[in-house]
C-alpha cells in the first residue's frame, strides 16, 4: 500500500510545536511520502520536528485555510500525474494531538471497510446560525481517499475548480461540507472510524469530539484528541479534562505535549477567554458559599468543573431572574461568600462588575482571563 499524505500546519507564531513530531512520526508508518504545508511563509522554530519525515516542506501565505493548502499542494507541487501513482491519499492537519494509540488498528479496520473515503469522526446533520442546515459529513481534519477516488478525473476537477476563501464559514460550506456532498453525489461511499466502534453515543446535533472526547478515547480507542476541546468556550470542557486524566493513566503518550501546548497558547490568547482552574479551585475552598453569576453556557462550564472537583455552589445568579435562577438583588452576600463571573465577553463582565460593586469586595469575585 503506497500512500501520499498532505499535512497542514498553521501557527500565528510561525512555529512547529513538539506535539506535531509525534503525529508526523506515526503517519510516516503508513504514508511513504508526506508533504508538510505550513500556512505561514517561514518557519521561525521547530523545523527539526518535521524535517526527518517530510518529503517536502512547503511554506505559503495562509490563503484559503487548509483547503487552500491542499489545493496548492495537489495541483501545483505534487501534480495530478504523480497523485494518481498512489493507492491512497490522506489529507490532515495539526488540529489534534496523538497518537494516543498506534494508528495500526484504525488503518487495518478502515482498509477492510466497504467505503471509498473515510475519516476518524463524522458530524451528524444539524443546523447553526453561521452555516444554516447541513448534512451529516466526515470531518475534514483527517480524511483518507482510496484509489478509486484519487484516480477519478472528477476528484481532480473538484480541486482545480475549488475557489479559495478567507471567510471561515464559506470555507466550511465549500470544503468540509462541499467535498463530502460532491463525492457522495457522484456515488462514493463515506465511513467514519468512530462508527465502527459501536459506542452508542447520542451525537445528534453536537460535535462528537467536543462533547465525547473521553468516551471516544476510552471506549472507542479513537487515537487523537482535538485541540479545540481545550478552548475555554467549549461547553464540554470538563469532558476534555477527564480525557487528559485518562490519557495520563492509560495511554502510552506523553500528556505534557497536550498540557504544555494548551497552557502556552492560552497565555498567548489563542484559546479565547478561559479560567485559571486551579485558582478557581482555591477560590471556592476559601469562601463559604459560592454563587455562579450567569446561567448560560459559561455558567454550566463552571458548574460542571465544580462538580468534577466535588465542590458545592448555591446556584446561578443573574441580573434579572427566570425559573431556577437567583436574582442578584435578592441575595444577602456575606463577607466570606464568593461569586464566580461566568461570562465569555469582557464588556459584559465589566457591566456585571459595575452592577454588583458596593455589594461585594473584589476579593469576593473570581473572573475569567480575557486575551
Amino acid at each position: 500500500m503506497k500512500r501520499l499524505c498532505i499535512y497542514v500546519i498553521y501557527d500565528k507564531q510561525n512555529i512547529v510545536s513538539p506535539y506535531i513530531e509525534k503525529v508526523i512520526q506515526e503517519l510516516f508508518k503508513f504514508a511513504q511520502d508526506i508533504y508538510v504545508v505550513c500556512n505561514f511563509e517561514n518557519i521561525a522554530d521547530g523545523q527539526q520536528y518535521i524535517e526527518p519525515y517530510a518529503k517536502e516542506i512547503i511554506c505559503r501565505k495562509n490563503e484559503g485555510y487548509d483547503a487552500g493548502a491542499y489545493k496548492e499542494a495537489l495541483c501545483d507541487y505534487i501534480t495530478w500525474e504523480n497523485v494518481k501513482k498512489y493507492d491512497e491519499l490522506i489529507i490532515t492537519n495539526d488540529s489534534y494531538f496523538g497518537p494516543l494509540y498506534p494508528f495500526d488498528n484504525m488503518f487495518n479496520i478502515m482498509q477492510k471497510e466497504k467505503c471509498d473515503f473515510w475519516g476518524i469522526t463524522k458530524h451528524p446533520a444539524g443546523y447553526n446560525n453561521e452555516l444554516g442546515t447541513f448534512a451529516e459529513h466526515i470531518q475534514s481534519y483527517f480524511m483518507c481517499f482510496k484509489n478509486i477516488i484519487i484516480s477519478d478525473s472528477k476528484f481532480k476537477d473538484y480541486w482545480e475548480g475549488y475557489s479559495c476563501s478567507d471567510e471561515k464559514e464559506k470555507t466550511i460550506v465549500n470544503f468540509e461540507l462541499g467535498l463530502n456532498k460532491y463525492l457522495q453525489g457522484i456515488g462514493y461511499k463515506a465511513q467514519a472510524y468512530m462508527d465502527t466502534r459501536n459506542l452508542g453515543l447520542n451525537i445528534e446535533d453536537c460535535n462528537p469530539y467536543n462533547k465525547f472526547a473521553l468516551e471516544l478515547i476510552r471506549d472507542g480507542k479513537i487515537p487523537i484528541i482535538k485541540k479545540t476541546n481545550f478552548d475555554g468556550r467549549n461547553r464540554w470542557l470538563v469532558n476534555a479534562i477527564e480525557a487528559v486524566q485518562y490519557i495520563i493513566e492509560n495511554c502510552d503518550y506523553d500528556a505534557s505535549l497536550i498540557t504544555n501546548y494548551v497552557e502556552q497558547y492560552k497565555k498567548n490568547g489563542q484559546f479565547g477567554p478561559y479560567y485559571d482552574l486551579e485558582k478557581m479551585y482555591e477560590f471556592v475552598q476559601n469562601h463559604s458559599r459560592i454563587y455562579i453569576y450567569g446561567s448560560g453556557k459559561w455558567g454550566h462550564i463552571v458548574a460542571d468543573y465544580l462538580c468534577y472537583r466535588n465542590l458545592n455552589f448555591e446556584g446561578f445568579v443573574v441580573t434579572k431572574s427566570e425559573a431556577g435562577e437567583i436574582e442578584f438583588k435578592s441575595l444577602s452576600i456575606n463577607k466570606n461568600d464568593g461569586i464566580i463571573i461566568a461570562q465569555e465577553f469582557a464588556n459584559v463582565c465589566n457591566e456585571i462588575l459595575d452592577y454588583i460593586k458596593g455589594s461585594v469586595d473584589m476579593d469576593q469575585v473570581f473572573l475569567p482571563i480575557y486575551p
